[in-house]
């Protein structure tokens, strides 16, 4: 539960499903997880993604970078391999990409104004293949805000 960012009191209130799903599917050592659709999500939500290409990227460099250090995210489609790729930006540095499959999501909230908020949640992985996780907030829309 501590692994989810979930309070341990949660484990009585919630399914076992639930609990599937918060954990992806996975263990905490599993190489893989399920990727969630948020194409179309208008609402609040908080979730784990990691940092990907972080390794080619700035980010290297940067290993020096601290769980709970802020990021944000930029879209860049100048970028000469995808032109829908979402910059995780820390310390004015790129350090790596939203997972492909998330930049959908990403692009709308974006673009409609959504709050979005992000720190580096963990750090695992070796020294030569670091692996950088966030912890994403996306907030609901501000008073008065609609989407169209």
């Amino acid at each position: 539960l501590e692994h989810r960012r979930l309070p341990k009191e949660v484990a009585s209130s919630i399914s076992n499903f639930s609990l599937l799903g918060y954990a992806e599917a996975k263990l905490p050592g599993d190489g893989f997880y399920i990727v969630p659709d948020f194409e179309e999500w208008d609402g609040p939500c908080e979730f784990l993604t990691e940092i990907a290409g972080f390794r080619h990227n700035e980010g290297m460099s940067m290993r020096g970078l601290d769980v709970g250090e802020r990021v944000e995210f930029v879209a860049n489609p100048e970028n000469k391999y995808d032109p829908l790729a979402i910059e995780i930006i820390a310390s004015g540095k790129l350090i790596g990409h939203v997972n492909r499959v998330l930049t959908n999501g990403f692009h709308r909230w974006l673009n409609l104004g959504f709050p979005i908020k992000a720190v580096i949640d963990r750090i695992n992985g070796t020294l030569e293949r670091p692996v950088y996780w966030l912890f994403v907030e996306i907030g609901p829309l501000k008073s008065g805000q609609t989407i169209s």
